[in-house]
């Protein structure tokens, strides 16, 4: 008996503490005394037949299970470095430790609960938080919901008792304990979730960590959701954890962007980039990035030692997608037909049965958000938005085509956003233009979807879709893909399929988006087009708008008085229709052209003109005409005073996400702080000006920020990089046919004489070339390069062929 003593003396001493008992209440059940108890704990006193007999009756169990060695109570898992995960494994911590005694982590399949709670927890044995420490009971193999009890009994080191129900004699062994019991992968066992009710108002000291799917809805539950990781510490676990031809595998310049899109594509899911880090023992990342494009699994992507649920992603994903019912798993099928996200009443309309109703619909979203195969979020206003992750659409998509209404799908989609985009279109010009473009930002991958699938099937209705949604590509700066959409729908229709106004409304877009990039013939063609059109269909507004950009590219070209004929004929088209906000434009580049003759006085007049016949809420128009007005005071020297209307000018565009306004109004400025002495900023805002011109493919824009550039180098006494600057600006300015106006070029003359005289006429043509002969990027990353702050290293950013040392600073 005495090899036994030290399992025997262990259960005894675990036994006593179950119930609370002392050792008189102890010894009375065994009938022993009290000092005999002691003794035996101390090691006084032998372990015999007659106590283990006693110990026996007393539990019900019989004596070998008495005297069998407790198994050691499982680990929590450890799967490598866990990165990217510091903060969010402190929070967990710090709830712990502080009064939350229920913490959940959710999050969707694979994304690394597990290795959080494991982390947190070898963080709370280092601080000896627990006086009894932490258990760890895994219910990744398991499905039974009556088998949850004795799993926590075995991973504690409890035997069962025929005479006892599991439940209670769970309960009874933590009702005195100071501990954490970690209940990983709860979802698998989640209709028991009221034993983790039970087990809070049994144990007043018990700390509970559950990890799942599912939010657990406990009152007091304190749930933290587990979010993707951030794409650098993507990128870190995946070089981490491949090993081609077993070899470490390191990250470069070529391939970074391979594996950052190979996270992407996996929604940057721990369990995702590691499946997918395996594969590079035999694919290129480059190989992985094709096949993940093609389908969701590839053929190494698995882990045979992992849990059953986790050894492919796809397998993860099924795994929750069998829990569901038969409606909802139909119902996140039919969701993988929305693009970027939706609201509950876009999957409604389109995913709803004839019976479904909003109501009923958040209902079945909010059970899809419990299992973590739905995101959802809050919205600009306040309204909820739901998502699926990239790999869980994919999943999603597969089922699609397995239901019977799969063609029914993308056409119902289709005709829920081509609506949106007749309500947003006329709406971006009034009081709700902020409003509406946020709700653009929201849906434009829905609505790009819905023009793709109608040029298709539904030519008429692409073009009517991108014919509302010009103005918004023009004010986020999609001056490209907003004018490719409209060609790509318009080429695709039947001129006569569609009605005239639509077909005229999409050429103006698409004319104005040129216009913008600085295609001003390509434009023009547009424009006279949709002006045809417009007379066709005898709609004078959209007349004034054709006429009125035709007057635009007229100035643009400097040709003046052509422009002003076309803007007279716009005013007469509008003021036949009563179009007030078209007369306001008509009198802005009627404004314009006073500046650029220098009469400010009458310039002024018809800017302030344009201003106070616009709506409040049409900031773009707003912040268009503030900022002509703040160029008055800058040329008046008045800078005070064109700081204000600059600064209002750039709050409007800001308030709406209107890059192109805020690019011009930072090349203002920049200008205006140039004149007040402060070079570093004034180049700083220039350079700034300068990136968003160059994201947008604003050309024009870009040239005036290349002319900006060069007289901030003259100034800060660097003619030699000023030169190339100015050069590149007088390439673009010839290409775009749109050269500086008299009173500009006068200004320009003065300055590019001053610059051959410091660096000498032969320098001089030479800096010149190299300028006219430089990218756009050349051009962005020598403006980088010699900004305050930069490498000043511009020799690097010259087009091959010309000589190194023309940048040398004098």
């Amino acid at each position: 008996m005495h090899a036994d003593r030290p399992h025997f003396i262990e259960w005894l001493k675990r036994y006593e503490a179950e119930r609370r008992w002392t050792h008189r209440d102890l010894g009375k059940a065994l009938g022993y005394s009290e000092a005999q108890v002691r003794k035996v704990f101390s090691g006084e006193r032998a372990v015999t037949l007659p106590l283990l007999l006693a110990s026996s009756k007393m539990s019900g169990l019989p004596v070998e299970a008495l005297t069998a060695p407790v198994e050691k109570p499982p680990a929590p898992p450890h799967d490598g470095p866990l990165l990217g995960r510091d903060d969010v494994v402190a929070e967990v911590v710090a709830r712990l430790e502080g009064p939350r005694r229920l913490v959940t982590l959710v999050g969707s399949p694979g994304v690394g609960k597990t290795s959080v709670a494991a982390r947190a927890v070898e963080a709370l044995h280092e601080s000896s938080t627990f006086r009894h420490g932490v258990r760890w009971v895994s219910f990744a193999e398991i499905t039974d919901r009556h088998r949850v009890a004795s799993t926590i009994m075995e991973a504690v080191g409890l035997h069962e008792v025929p005479s006892r129900v599991p439940r209670d004699r769970v309960c009874e062994f933590f009702a005195g304990q100071h501990g954490l019991l970690v209940l990983d992968n709860w979802e698998h066992v989640a209709k028991e979730t009221p034993l983790i009710a039970r087990l809070l108002a049994a144990a007043p000291e018990l700390r509970i960590l559950v990890t799942s799917r599912e939010v657990l809805a406990i009152p007091g539950e304190d749930v933290l959701r587990i979010d993707p990781l951030a794409p650098e510490d993507a990128v870190r676990l995946f070089a981490a954890r491949a090993k081609p031809q077993n070899q470490p595998f390191v990250l470069t310049t070529a391939n970074t962007p391979v594996v950052e899109r190979i996270c992407a594509l996996v929604d940057r899911i721990p369990l995702g980039i590691k499946l997918t880090a395996a594969s590079a023992e035999t694919f290129t990342p480059q190989d992985i990035v094709t096949m993940l494009e093609e389908a969701l699994d590839l053929p190494a992507m698995s882990d045979p030692g992992g849990p059953s649920h986790h050894r492919t992603l796809g397998e993860t994903i099924r795994w929750s997608y069998r829990r569901l019912p038969t409606d909802t798993q139909e119902l996140l099928a039919r969701l993988s037909v929305f693009s970027g996200g939706w609201s509950a009443e876009a999957a409604t309309e389109v995913c709803g049965g004839p019976s479904a109703t909003v109501r009923t619909m958040r209902e079945q979203l909010a059970q899809l958000s419990r299992a973590s195969l739905v995101e959802s979020a809050e919205g600009f206003d306040k309204t909820t938005r739901f998502t699926l992750l990239t790999v869980i659409r994919s999943f999603a998509l597969g089922e699609r085509r397995l239901l019977d209404d799969v063609d029914s799908l993308p056409s119902k989609h289709c005709t829920y956003f081509a609506a949106l985009a007749r309500q947003a279109g006329p709406a971006l010009v009034g009081d709700g233009q902020a409003y509406w473009l946020r709700v653009l930002d929201d849906e434009r991958r829905n609505l790009d979807a819905a023009a793709d699938w109608a040029r298709a099937h539904d030519p008429p209705t692409a073009v009517e879709i991108t014919s509302h949604l010009w103005r918004y590509a023009w004010l986020r700066g999609r001056l490209t893909s907003g004018r490719q959409a409209i060609y790509a729908a318009l080429e695709a229709s039947d001129p006569g399929a569609e009605p005239p106004t639509a077909r005229a409304r999409a050429l103006v877009g698409a004319g104005v988006l040129a216009r913008m990039a600085a295609h001003l013939d390509e434009a023009w063609g547009l424009f006279e087009a949709a002006r045809d059109l417009a007379f066709e269909a005898d709609d004078a507004d959209l007349v004034g708008l054709a006429t009125l950009n035709l007057g635009i590219v007229e100035e643009n070209r400097r040709n003046f008085e052509s422009a002003v004929e076309y803007f007279a004929a716009a005013e007469k088209s509008y003021a036949d229709c009563g179009g007030t906000r078209g007369l306001s434009h008509v009198a802005n580049c009627a404004g314009m052209i006073k500046l650029h003759e220098d009469d400010l006085d009458a310039a002024e007049k018809l800017f302030h003109e344009s201003l106070a016949s616009l709506p409040p809420g049409d900031y773009y128009s707003r912040s268009l005409v503030a900022g002509n007005i703040g160029w008055i005071q800058w040329k008046r020297r008045n800078f005070t005073a064109a700081r204000v209307h600059y600064q209002q000018s750039m709050d409007w565009a800001e308030s709406i996400g209107d890059e192109i306004g805020v690019a011009n109004r930072l090349s203002d400025l920049s200008l205006l702080v140039l004149e007040q002495g402060d070079t570093e900023a004034a180049y700083l805002m220039a350079l700034k000006a300068l990136e968003r011109f160059q994201d947008c493919g604003h050309r024009h824009g870009a040239a005036e920020c290349l002319e900006g550039l060069g007289t901030i180098q003259a100034r800060r006494e660097r003619p030699s990089l000023a030169v190339p600057f100015l050069g590149l600006a007088d390439a673009i300015r010839f290409e775009i046919k749109s050269p500086l106006s008299p009173p500009e070029a006068a200004v320009n003359a003065r300055v590019t004489a001053a610059l051959a005289r410091d660096v000498g006429p032969d320098f001089y043509e030479d800096l010149w070339s190299a300028g006219r002969a430089m990218t756009m990027e050349n051009a962005v990353a020598m403006a980088r390069s010699v900004a305050p702050g930069g490498s000043d290293d511009p020799a690097a950013s010259l087009p091959p062929g010309h000589r190194t040392e023309l940048l040398t600073f004098p």
